[in-house]
């Protein structure tokens, strides 16, 4: 050991080897072993390291957690899980020793002379801080916070001393007393600064903004603003809904970004952070120009590390399992899966339907279990297939109502278009399992995504219990409040909660009910219009989307009668993108919004961020009242349909969609008014239109 901690790893393995000879069936001598071969390649040969605690660990025939041995082997091969960014089998690993963790903090002391670790310190709380940051960044806030308070009431903060004194000679006086036996105040406050941090993070993941400002005032108390203190009050701004002022908090301190200890590089995350904020100001092209700042940095880091190591694999191999020759604290360094998947999403609301679409799918091989992830596949699908509804108003579509004039004189006709249904017809049919942008892969997309919504990786947590039972009033003590909620997960975003994947359930119908439509399959999409209206939680947009699928389907089943029933614009009173239980909350919501909102802050943006088309209520209204004199023209009540076509070209607004100019064409002609149809072509359409009759 002595030789291990002077990096005398040659020699260390020298006497390794000659131990082996004789205790050659020794876990422990095994595992040390591998641990000084891992640290002699400078923690580059990862690869190894992992087959050989794989070998080790299918040698010990103990599943028993308390073993000295199996509990460091596992700790080890978590820590290597952790920094090759495999998050899930570093939890499912870690899973075993987090029942005994206190225990395994107190047996790690006596055990490190005899069996090192790779997590490079040997502060004996060192593992707890591991448990939480893998909780955290597993996206398991819930049990992060009930395994911070498990810790705090086992008294891993008290003055009981986990070592007898006869065995204390590899740990420094100032961090144990060696009088009392007791953590000194130096260790302790560093402890507590670190539980807070946690503690903040959990909050903001669960949006609980009161908890999350308490905590953040006491670390801002105690130290100061730091770099780590500046991204939490960054992020803590972003949740309240104040852009502005998160992006002024990034600001404030540039000098901070410069100073690097290792990790990734703090630029990287600054643009990171500072796109996110933009996207959320309805700023997607300021966002993306900070994202490709981003990527450019996080690029010449990874050439950084290539030019010094020598060694020429990529970062993002790690989303495939296999590991670069790279340190141990650069495997983690690089952001390449999340900068890309940031990316396809500012790229979609940039329009770059494509191009969001690969970076999108890129990432599916990291975060596949994201059903956030599915449905922006999907919408990036549908809009490559047909961007707005705005399209049918622009003057080229107007222009090809009337397609040609034949003959002359007397003899001289018009030939109207074909209409503008000849745009969606799939000529082809495409294979939903090939990986392009198409409707049949839209299908593909969406049936994961609520696979992955009904998944039963969920999340239950229940907030009744105090949190900070051991802290003082002056340090931020504050309960939970008291409600229960279920959270799915969505990597690398946050987890879910209830009312966020109410409505990502309701989203991924709507779409599911359109890409039915596209695929001519009626039924399906009006079973998945009519499970859209029976939603619980249902926005207005999403019920006017719902009842305009549900009509279509029906007019395609032959039931117009079903379908004008369900196309009355006065059932329209909303088509806000937010679920009508959101606009009232509860009264302990409310105080709490009341109490953490300043005068000077704006109210939380509720928009869409997206502009869709209907723009606002008339409009909507308009469309369906065109929809309406359809379905009347349909089943041949052709006065009630010019009726309602007349109403809606009042509500529409300006310019008129190309589809009214067909069906106003259509009912004169089937109600033999051919000369109000001569005068309606004069009107709109002079260039092709002969003199007026009068």
């Amino acid at each position: 050991m002595n030789e291990f901690k002077c990096r005398n790893y040659v020699i260390c393995l020298a006497l390794l080897d000659s131990l082996c000879t004789t205790r050659s069936h020794d876990h422990k001598v095994m595992l040390n072993k591998a641990v000084a071969e891992y640290y002699k390649s400078n923690l580059t040969k990862a690869n190894d390291f992992r087959l050989a605690l794989n070998d080790i660990s299918s040698k010990v025939n103990s599943d028993e957690v308390y073993d000295v041995t199996q509990s460091l082997l596992l700790y080890n091969l978590a820590i290597l899980h952790y920094h090759s960014r495999q998050y899930q089998a570093a939890y499912s690993v870690m899973e075993k020793v987090i029942p005994v963790i206190v225990d395994l903090c107190k047996t790690m002391c006596p055990a490190l002379p005899a069996c090192t670790t790779i997590a490079g310190s040997f502060f004996p709380y060192e593992p707890t801080y591991f448990v939480c940051d893998l909780h955290v960044t597993a996206l398991q806030p819930d049990k992060a916070l009930a395994f911070l308070s498990q810790i705090e009431n086992d008294g891993a903060s008290s003055d009981a001393r986990p070592i007898s004194s006869d065995r204390d000679e590899g740990l420094k006086e100032d961090t144990w007393n060696s009088r009392t036996g007791a953590l000194s105040q130096d260790k302790r406050d560093s402890w507590k600064f670190v539980i807070y941090q946690y503690r903040t993070r959990c909050y903001l993941m669960l949006k609980l903004i009161k908890l999350a400002k308490s905590s953040l005032k006491v670390l801002l108390s105690s130290t100061g603003m730091t770099v780590g203190i500046m991204f939490l009050k960054s992020q803590f701004e972003l949740v309240r809904g104040n852009c502005q002022k998160a992006a002024r908090v990034l600001n404030s301190a540039p000098d901070l970004l410069t100073s690097q200890t290792g990790g990734t590089p703090l630029l990287v995350m600054y643009y990171n952070d500072m796109a996110v904020i933009h996207l959320h100001m309805r700023k997607p092209n300021l966002a993306l120009h900070y994202l490709r700042e981003a990527v450019e940095r996080n690029s010449a880091y990874e050439n950084e590390i290539r030019r010094i190591f020598g060694k020429e694999s990529d970062a993002s191999d790690l989303s495939r399992g296999i590991l670069p020759e790279w340190p141990l604290q650069s495997l983690s360094g690089s952001q390449y899966c999340t900068l890309v998947y940031n990316l396809g999403i500012t790229l979609l609301h940039c329009g770059h339907f494509q191009r969001a679409f690969d970076c999108l799918l890129e990432s599916v091989q990291l975060y596949g279990t994201n059903p956030r992830l599915w449905l922006r596949l999907a919408e990036c699908c549908a809009m490559v297939h047909r961007q707005s509804n705005e399209e049918d108003r622009q003057l080229s579509k107007k222009m090809e109502v009337i397609e040609r004039s034949v003959g002359s004189g007397v003899h001289r006709k018009l030939v109207i278009g074909c209409g503008l249904g000849k745009d969606h017809i799939n000529s082809t049919v495409e294979s939903g399992a090939m990986p392009m942008a198409t409707m049949e892969f839209a299908q593909l997309c969406l049936d994961n995504a609520l696979s992955c919504l009904d998944s039963p990786n969920k999340i239950s947590y229940d907030v009744t219990a105090p949190i900070n039972s051991t802290s003082s009033k002056q340090d931020g003590d504050v309960r939970m409040p008291q409600s229960s909620s279920i959270f799915v997960q969505a990597p690398p975003g946050n987890p879910l909660p209830a009312e966020e994947v109410a409505n990502l359930r309701c989203s991924i119908l709507a779409l599911k009910s359109y890409v039915s439509l596209y695929h001519h399959d009626y039924l399906v999409a009006l079973a998945y219009a009519e499970e859209l209206l029976r939603q619980p939680r249902v926005s207005g947009a999403h019920k006017y989307l719902a009842h305009m699928y549900k009509a279509e389907a029906l007019v395609a089943l032959d039931r117009i009668g079903d379908a004008i029933q369900n196309l009355n614009p006065d059932n329209i009173t909303d088509i806000g993108v937010t679920p009508s239980a959101e606009s009232s909350p509860s009264p302990v919501e409310r105080s709490d919004k009341n109490s953490e909102r300043g005068n000077s802050e704006p109210p939380e943006d509720k928009r869409a961020a997206y502009p869709w088309s209907p723009k606002d209520l008339t409009q909507a209204k308009g469309i369906m009242t065109y929809n309406l004199a359809a379905a009347y023209a349909i089943r041949g009540d052709y006065e009630k349909a010019s009726l309602y076509l007349s109403k809606s070209k009042t509500l529409a607004g300006m310019p008129l969609p190309a589809h009214m100019y067909y069906l106003k064409i259509y009912l004169e002609l089937m109600q033999g008014h051919r000369k109000n149809v001569q005068n309606f072509i004069k009107d709109n359409f002079g260039h092709m239109a002969v003199n007026r009759l009068v």
